[in-house]
């Protein structure tokens, strides 16, 4: 099943807390993942950006939403329990519970919500448009800002795309063999520049260290191809014999179009060759800060307990 948003996550952790028991974070993520059933990979799954559990930071959310309403209190330090608010509420018997609901339940609740958005609106120009309508929506804060970091990341892609298939080949090498050295290939710039220019050489673009002392080589094949173009697998068993003829542990074929599924399907049978689409090339140069730069920077910050627990 999907990871629920943290709107559906509201009833089962209020359900969860009717024990009366104090619940931490990891105790109660731990518990409703086996009670939905969830795989490993559902619990591990991160954010776009790397940063955070999804399901763990959801499990979060809904239990901030819900100490908002007054429907869970605070005990102790990274402790929660149920309630009186609470567990009249469950006395309802509700087959569901999200803000919608709260709101209309709890006016100092919805109040809290209405300031919040106030709060936020008068730094709304440092936020992505659809930030403040997350208390309307399904999603938590962190999935917002994390959604509309994906559309800013796909729509920077594109750009990046669009651009390198406009540049003449020697300028699409010459950025090629930037990233190279931006990831720690090549040595110098000027020696991976120089190791290209004497590529060409047996359907091989360029030659460059796959270490910084060179020991060990990386060969490079680079089409900056247009967009919908396809690199079917005759190009890409072709490069793999050129790597055969020069011995070569390692290789990578770097384009800017997509590979077909049976060029994938060659490819991944080689134990020596990495193939590079387009779309991977883009978002190398973006973790690689390669033909883009920083427009703007957001800091969220979070509550410190080290600091209320110390003595002042």
């Amino acid at each position: 099943m999907p990871i629920p948003d943290f709107q559906a996550l509201l009833l089962p952790l209020l359900q969860l807390a009717s024990d009366d028991a104090e619940h931490t974070i990891a105790g109660s993520a731990e518990q409703l993942a086996n009670d939905l059933h969830l795989t490993e990979q559902e619990r591990e799954a991160v954010y776009t950006s790397g940063n955070g559990l999804i399901f763990r930071d959801r499990i979060s959310w809904a239990r901030s939403y819900l100490k908002m309403a007054g429907l869970l209190e605070s005990t102790r330090r990274g402790y929660l329990r149920i309630s009186d608010r609470g567990r009249t509420l469950l006395k309802e018997n509700l087959n569901s519970l999200n803000l919608g609901v709260l709101k209309q339940k709890y006016p100092d609740f919805r109040e809290k919500l209405e300031e919040s958005s106030k709060t936020s609106s008068s730094a709304g120009s440092k936020l992505p448009s659809n930030t403040l309508a997350v208390v309307t929506s399904a999603a938590s804060p962190r999935d917002t800002l994390n959604t509309a970091f994906q559309q800013w990341d796909n729509a920077l892609k594109q750009d990046l795309l669009e651009r390198m298939q406009q540049l003449p080949w020697q300028a699409f090498e010459r950025l090629v063999v930037d990233l190279l050295v931006r990831m720690g290939y090549g040595g110098s710039f000027a020696e991976a520049g120089e190791a290209f220019q004497k590529g060409n050489d047996g359907g091989l673009d360029g030659v460059i260290k796959a270490d910084r002392l060179g020991f060990d080589k990386l060969y490079v094949q680079a089409k900056r191809w247009q967009n919908g173009s396809t690199v079917g697998r005759p190009d890409v068993q072709a490069f793999a014999g050129a790597l055969l003829d020069k011995q070569a542990s390692k290789g990578a074929f770097i384009t800017t179009a997509k590979f077909s599924a049976e060029a994938l399907a060659y490819g991944s049978r080689q134990v020596n060759l990495v193939l590079i689409d387009g779309q991977e090339l883009a978002q190398l140069m973006i973790d690689y800060n390669v033909g883009v730069n920083t427009e703007s920077t957001i800091l969220l910050k979070r509550l410190d307990n080290n600091y209320f627990d110390q003595e002042l």
